[in-house]
């Protein structure tokens, strides 16, 4: 409930041309408009603030919190050098191993797709599928970079996942990444994963008008 509440939060924020520093309704407001209990309310907001999206001021409100465009092409190119490597990696391994990794990685494009179909962003799903290639690759420094960095990459996946359709092309990127990798071309998943970020970068310079 928490996450799709916070999808709703941030469509309220895009439909009605919220800007940077704009207060939002009080909770118990939001939690009238968005059909939920405030404690529901209470934990989408912890994690609007977490990513980015909403800064909370003790006993003064939530306020509208923009990260940056710059703050996300910055992140991506980190993803960038990371999951090309961690796609790569994941192709390259074999056996009983990879099966189980694999199943992981479906199992999150799945969570995605359903996740849609109830009117989410698919948010967890997206952030399940690189974290699943991730551990396939069987680097853990890898997977603990990713996951300690989960919050800012899950704000600029909410800036792309919000432009309309989006969700369902992200659904299909996944899915040639995956196909690569179980079929061990490791170089088609790196540059599968390559293609897929580079297309965020370019979605969040056309959301600014830079495109």
């Amino acid at each position: 409930m928490a996450e799709s509440t916070a999808s709703s939060v941030i469509k309220m924020i895009n439909e009605n041309g919220y800007v940077d520093g704009d207060k939002l309704p009080p909770e118990r407001d939001l939690a009238v408009l968005l059909g939920v209990s405030r404690t529901t309310v209470r934990e989408a907001l912890k994690r609007l603030s977490a990513w980015g999206f909403v800064r909370s001021v003790q006993g003064g409100g939530n306020y509208v919190s923009l990260v940056s465009s710059r703050t996300h092409l910055e992140f991506l190119d980190v993803r960038r050098v990371i999951e090309c490597e961690t796609a790569r990696l994941a192709a390259e391994n074999s056996g009983a191993l990879k099966e189980e990794n694999m199943r992981a990685i479906y199992s999150s494009i799945r969570k995605m797709k359903d996740e849609l179909g109830s009117g989410e962003y698919g948010v967890s799903g997206d952030e399940a599928f690189h974290l699943a290639v991730a551990k396939a690759a069987g680097n853990g420094a890898m997977c603990t970079i990713l996951e300690q960095c989960c919050d800012i990459l899950n704000s600029g996946m909410y800036a792309t996942l919000s432009i309309s359709g989006q969700g369902e092309k992200t659904v299909a990127d996944h899915e040639k990444i995956a196909a690569a990798i179980e079929a061990g071309d490791a170089e088609r998943a790196a540059e599968e994963m390559k293609d897929h970020i580079e297309k965020a970068k370019i979605n969040i310079l056309k959301k600014e008008g830079s495109l």
